[in-house]
């Protein structure tokens, strides 16, 4: 395959067809593009093609992660785009199916499902609450999109020889965390670099190369792990 002039091999991930939640900006958005680059088919699933809010994160934020996928890794399979975008509340679950059946009438299959949607709702309020200080409608909207979409199944879907596994990440330059920096987002950045052996925060796709290498044969006896990507966070 060759992109932007230069010769590709087959990738790890070669023809396989993959849905991302949470693929607009951030961690999703680096997943897409790191698993279009090892060679899968990608359905784009998020509320908004178009991330949220430009940021220094997001590189071309003008464009919409599937129209990055499509020009920058062109198809090898005829009428067919490398990658399409759907609309998706992974708190419904009729929305999250409609998703799927679009990968499966796209692409005929669907090999890997991540599911990256994730909100800080806490971030809206002025200030850090406790739980009891919380307003209900911020509550559930983070138990509705982070607890909902996530559940452990690595157990019962074991026998069917279908994968289940977790990426932690650390604290990474997302526009997610810039959501939670509060109104000194430099003291806040001084602070969390701080609490990292490396001294930085990580990079999205840092993640995605962890998220390619889950995805791929060289995990072929891996399932129910939970991986920590958090440059050394935990481990002090």
């Amino acid at each position: 395959m060759a992109v932007n002039g230069e010769q590709r091999g087959k990738g790890s991930l070669q023809n396989k067809t993959a849905l991302v939640t949470g693929s607009s900006s951030g961690i999703g958005r680096a997943i897409c593009l790191a698993y279009a680059a090892e060679g899968a088919y990608m359905v784009c699933a998020d509320l908004n093609p178009l991330p949220r809010k430009e940021s220094s994160s997001i590189k071309d934020s003008s464009k919409a992660t599937h129209e990055i996928v499509t020009s920058s890794f062109p198809s090898e399979q005829a009428g067919k785009d490398r990658a399409i975008f759907v609309t998706c509340d992974t708190g419904d679950a009729k929305n999250v199916e409609a998703a799927v059946k679009a990968a499966a009438d796209t692409y005929g299959r669907l090999d890997i499902m991540v599911n990256c949607a994730g909100v800080s709702a806490v971030a809206r309020l002025p200030a850090p609450a406790l739980i009891h200080e919380t307003p209900e409608e911020i509550y559930d909207l983070d138990m509705r999109v982070n607890a909902k979409g996530t559940k452990s199944v690595a157990v019962g879907y074991g026998p069917h020889r279908i994968h289940v596994n977790s990426i932690n990440p650390g604290f990474i330059d997302t526009p997610m965390v810039e959501d939670t920096a509060g109104s000194d987002p430099e003291k806040f950045y001084e602070m969390v670099k701080s609490k990292h052996p490396w001294d930085r925060l990580g990079y999205a796709e840092e993640i995605a190369k962890a998220a390619v290498f889950l995805a791929g044969d060289g995990a072929s006896f891996i399932t129910g792990h939970n991986l920590l990507v958090d440059g050394g966070y935990t481990a002090q």
